[in-house]
């Protein structure tokens, strides 16, 4: 172990002095690469050594965990076991501490930190309890938009000390309309348009905005509900830890003075990068010592890169001018780490920034000297380089790191830095071509991998055979298509084919057909069978047996031990043996398994639909299970974001992206109810809202902790183009770029043209279209041979082959969902009161539909659970009154109406067959209506024409669908009805209360156009050229072909694409 003298010695002479200044106020001013973590621990251990101050009486304080560990591990090399005893906290670690040892005082004996899954329970039961006249009321039972809405609007709330009585009198104020033209003077005519003159308000911009703010003014009223809620259950977050702390020390006089005696040293790592209520809490901790507390406060203006988190880079220069009779401020530029061209390029780029130290305080300098073996660095100038666009700068990065590491560099000394973690895809797809090593680190959610995605479908799949016998059937063909299981996909499809026709036959004569009942059949027979060439695979009998086992013992087994028994039973660890990534999906694995204990362990009599649902909750909330995932080499290159770089250094550094879209934009997030509108139209400051000029010094501070990551080399590149799946457009390089240099070349990076066509051919592949394994075509041509299309299925196979593949042809089952269950009882309903009307000339009450949609309701029950269907029972029961008052005029005037009407006919040949919700006749003209449950802003997007620029591409699917029913009706043989006009009728109201009848006309120019997708439809089908997928990055289809190994990637790469 080092003696404290070694590592006293081992500091230069401004670091020396700032460590023996134990008493009084002191700032170190540190600059990057000039060694504060060294100062930090010398001076605790020199406070120790020189006075008799305990280790316990020493308060360190770090901006995050990370560096609270490494402060720990550093103070242990010095200090043994005994540097556990100095408390080295972050500001929220300090004040959980306070709060727990001082839980009476914040009105609770038992409190704890609320989790992401406390908050959303929380919330969702605030939303569920809202009456149903609420401008924020939903009926989904994950009502994940409004729940994060709230939160943010809450967040704002209090981070800003926002009272609802502000926001009441903002809103009352701005919906004056004279008060709304003077705070929103584009939103007013300028000139004469239509029926409006000038000085009118743009009626619609009004419209949106008053909702908005209404909105935003109930869910301000909702947050004292979510406070008391908090308080009642004893839980708090951590955004509550500061503001309950600093209120207590405000209020407590105790608790404060209980805090300050205990700490009499305290020490601030990252000070640039506190926020302005920990700065508070910092200041009444010190305040007992008057002007010369024992505070030492660590940090650098030009490296505060936290703003978005309410870090501010004001802080130094408040601490300095409050303690300037006392402060001692100590300046540390000797740098241990870059050369000197390195350190004046990033000098250059930093005294752009206004706001910064060496400009508000007399005779500070910050000029960094190059003082270590940096010294004896070769002085090569930062090289600056534009290349035609991203995929051309990865390309020529890789080829200058191939260099590199053949000259004898370590690749693990490089790092590649780019803005966001998106940009790391090119890189890595392009050094893996290359056969460049390169490594990144990225935490990764193991719920979206694959293993334990359908893990969690067997779990589903248990969970709902033990309430009811055959409810989870659908998911048999997942499970049984997995690569987990030597049973071949051919087998699956034609199981599932064989299910679908007998399940059909047997409804016919009405009789139930399920999968287990023809699985538990086949595979009996020893002999071959129609089904199969030959008897079932040992692999599908092998895992039936166990299925079957699983279903009886699923019931009494914990979800822990039930887990268990899939890990060795249902293939999972074999096939984690058997992985290209043994080590990780091992991981992976057990990982999941100590999640399920610990959830098992907060509800000990968990059943696996609970877990289930809390496992569902977390993934449409985004809330993870994260686990550090190392891909690539460890040894490799390092591909590491900006922000992530902070505190590393590497020989040799290539910052990527420098393009103002890139480096200069600063996406703050959307706040909700255009509340931030708000606050601009009555001019409110808000505590931590930036200037466009103080974001951009941010940004500028962020690209010199990139350049000063360096040692010996940098390198910056920008782009020309920039290439994005709409358009390519030209670019410039980022002010940033122009600061750093006097001269920017504005010709293109020459780059080896077999190394570009070689990774571009390779990446194309990889990422082009899937294609399924075309072994099967004679079963595959029988399927399809006289097959008749419907208006969907037209839509799917256009939209995606293999989405129509695996509906139409495999038929894979599908899943009962409660919006689909929902809208078939509504369905119901509404034939029922119009053929009651229209057949029977007997008009139904209101409360007699709604019984008819109970019945409904309670017969679609299985697509629900319990909480799903209460919520969806509320929700029929609040609409259909006011759905009734705004339909029975128009319905009592209808004379000859045909509810659920099947038609078939054939159009240039093609035969369609389609289920019509309501045809509405007026004699000889037909009106085609389809009901829609969802929202109404959803049906109006989906119900627009193509325009002349997207004639092209497939239409909305409203619009396709209610055309291709209008064809239909214009070709029925024996008929001569005529057709040009859907209505989509909206059982939900719209944002202004209403019940939207969203009218659709077609004229010849549209009915040519669906003629020629029919055709384009047809030409896929005898050709065959739906085996292909659409290839979309969110494609469920494509992607359940690929995770299936169901798929090929087409090899053909035009020309063309070679050289875009």
């Amino acid at each position: 172990m080092d003696s404290f003298e070694d590592l006293f010695n081992n500091l230069n002479t401004e670091q020396q002095r700032a460590v023996n200044t134990i008493d009084g106020p002191v700032m170190v001013v540190a600059g990057p690469g000039t060694g504060k973590t060294q100062i930090l621990a010398t001076r605790i251990l020199n406070i120790i050594s020189k006075t008799d101050t305990q280790a316990q009486n020493i308060l360190c304080l770090t901006y995050t965990d990370a560096g609270a560990i490494a402060m720990q591990k550093r103070l242990g090399l010095f200090m043994g076991a005994s540097a556990f005893n100095v408390p080295i906290y972050t500001f929220h670690g300090l004040c959980n501490k306070i709060i727990q040892e001082n839980s009476e005082k914040f009105s609770r004996t038992e409190l704890r930190v609320m989790d992401d899954l406390d908050k959303i329970d929380l919330i969702q039961g605030i939303v569920e309890q809202l009456p149903a006249n609420s401008l924020l009321k939903s009926y989904q039972d994950d009502a994940q938009q409004i729940r994060r809405d709230l939160s943010k609007m809450w967040n704002l709330m209090q981070s800003e000390s926002i009272e609802l009585t502000q926001i009441e009198a903002w809103t009352e104020s701005l919906l004056i309309a004279e008060n709304f033209k003077l705070a929103f003077p584009n939103l007013v005519y300028k000139k004469p348009s239509g029926e409006n003159k000038v000085g009118d308000i743009k009626a619609s911009e009004y419209k949106k905005m008053s909702l908005a703010w209404k909105k935003g003014l109930e869910a301000a009223k909702l947050f004292a509900t979510y406070k008391e809620l908090k308080k009642k259950k004893g839980l708090y977050e951590f955004s509550d830890m500061l503001e309950w702390v600093c209120e207590g020390f405000k209020n407590d006089p105790d608790l404060l003075l209980d805090s300050q005696e205990r700490y009499q040293y305290i020490l601030v790592d990252e000070y640039q990068d506190t926020s302005g209520l920990q700065n508070q809490i910092l200041h009444q901790l010190i305040s007992f010592w008057g002007d010369t507390p024992n505070c030492f406060v660590v940090g650098d203006d030009d490296q505060s890169v936290y703003a978005f988190q309410g870090a501010k880079v004001s802080n130094m220069l408040d601490f300095a001018k409050k303690y300037e009779q006392n402060l001692q401020t100590f300046v540390l530029t000797e740098n241990y780490r870059s050369s000197q061209p390195i350190l004046d390029m990033a000098k250059k780029v930093i005294e752009n920034n206004s706001q910064r130290l060496v400009y508000k305080m007399q005779g500070l300098s910050k000029e960094l000297i190059a003082a270590g073996k940096n010294c004896f660095f070769d002085p090569i100038t930062p090289n600056i380089k534009q290349f035609k666009n991203e995929f051309h700068e990865a390309v020529g990065i890789a080829e200058e790191i191939k260099l590199l590491i053949e000259s004898g560099e370590k690749a693990n000394e490089i790092a590649v830095l780019y803005p966001f973690n998106k940009h790391a895809k090119i890189l890595v797809d392009t050094f893996d071509e290359m056969k460049l090593p390169f490594v990144i680190h990225r935490s990764v959610d193991i719920l979206n991998e694959t293993t334990i995605q359908h893990l969690l479908v067997w779990i589903e799949y248990l969970s709902l055979e033990i309430a009811v016998a055959n409810s989870g059937e659908h998911l048999i063909y997942k499970l049984l298509i997995s690569p987990l299981y030597d049973i071949s996909s051919f087998e699956v499809n034609q199981l599932s084919v064989a299910v679908y026709a007998k399940k059909t036959s047997s409804r016919n004569q009405g009789i139930q057909y399920h999968w287990r009942d023809h699985i538990a059949e086949i595979i009996k027979l020893p002999q071959q069978t129609e089904l199969f060439g030959e008897p079932p695979s040992v692999a599908l009998k092998a895992l039936w047996i166990n299925i079957e086992k699983w279903i009886k013992e699923a019931s009494w087994l914990t979800v822990p031990q039930l887990i268990q028994q899939f890990y060795s039973e249902g293939g999972y660890l074999a096939y984690a043996l058997k992985s290209n990534d043994t080590e990780w999906t091992l991981e992976v694995l057990q990982t999941f398994l100590q999640f399920s204990n610990r959830q098992n362990e907060k509800n000990p009599f968990q059943k696996p639909h609970e877990f289930l649902a809390t496992v569902k909750k977390m993934l449409g909330n985004n809330i993870a299970i994260p686990l550090e995932k190392r891909i690539g080499n460890a040894q490799g290159v390092q591909f590491i974001t900006t922000h992530s770089s902070k505190g590393l250094e590497f020989e040799h550094v290539f910052v990527t992206r420098l393009n103002p879209k890139e480096w200069e934009e600063n996406d703050a997030g959307r706040m909700p109810f255009r509340i931030m509108k708000l606050i601009q139209g009555k001019e409110i400051q808000l505590h931590n809202q930036t200037t466009a000029e103080e974001d951009l010094e941010e940004r500028r501070r962020l690209f010199y902790v990139a350049l000063t990551r360096a040692k010996k080399t940098l390198h910056i590149s920008f782009n020309q183009l920039r290439v994005t799946p709409t358009k390519i457009s030209e670019q410039t390089a980022s002010l940033f770029v122009y600061e750093c240099a006097d001269e920017i070349t504005t010709t293109n990076q020459e780059i080896s043209l077999q190394n570009l066509l070689f990774v571009q051919q390779a990446i194309l592949q990889k990422t082009s279209k899937p294609k399924l394994l075309s072994d099967k075509l004679d079963w595959i041509l029988d399927r399809t041979t006289n097959f008749t299309f419907s208006p969907s299925s037209l839509y799917s196979i256009l939209e995606c082959g293999l989405k129509f593949y695996f509906t139409r042809i495999v038929r894979v089952p599908d899943a009962p969902h409660p919006a689909t269950s929902y809208g078939t009882a509504m369905h119901a309903a509404m034939k029922i009161w119009v053929d009651t009307w229209t057949n029977d000339k007997k008009w139904l009450t209101q409360s007699a539909i709604i019984q008819i949609f109970e019945k409904e309701m309670y017969r679609q029950r299985h697509g629900f659970n319990e909480k799903q269907f209460s919520l969806r029972m509320q929700q029929g029961k609040d609409i259909l009154p006011d759905y009734y008052a705004a339909r029975s005029t128009e319905f009592r005037s209808h004379q000859l109406v045909l509810s659920e009407k099947t038609i078939k006919t054939v159009i240039d040949g093609v035969p369609i067959a389609g289920n019509l919700d309501k045809i509405v006749f007026d004699g000889k003209n037909v009106t085609v209506v389809d009901y829609k449950t969802g929202k109404p802003e959803n049906s109006i997007k989906k119900s627009q024409a193509p325009g002349v620029r997207s004639i092209e591409k497939l239409p909305p699917s409203y619009w396709f669908q209610i055309g291709i029913y209008q064809l239909m009706i214009n070709n029925l043989p024996g008929k001569d009805w005529k057709c040009n006009l859907g209505v989509i009728d909206c059982i939900e109201k719209d944002e202004n209360g209403e019940f939207p009848h969203i009218k659709i006309y077609y004229t010849e120019e549209h009915n040519q156009l669906l003629k020629s997708w029919i055709q384009a439809a047809n030409a896929q089908l005898q050709s065959l050229s739906f085996m292909s997928g659409c290839g979309k990055a969110d494609c469920y289809w494509c992607d359940f072909a690929k995770n299936t190994h169901q798929i090929v990637y087409l090899p053909e790469i035009e020309k063309e694409d070679m050289e875009a």
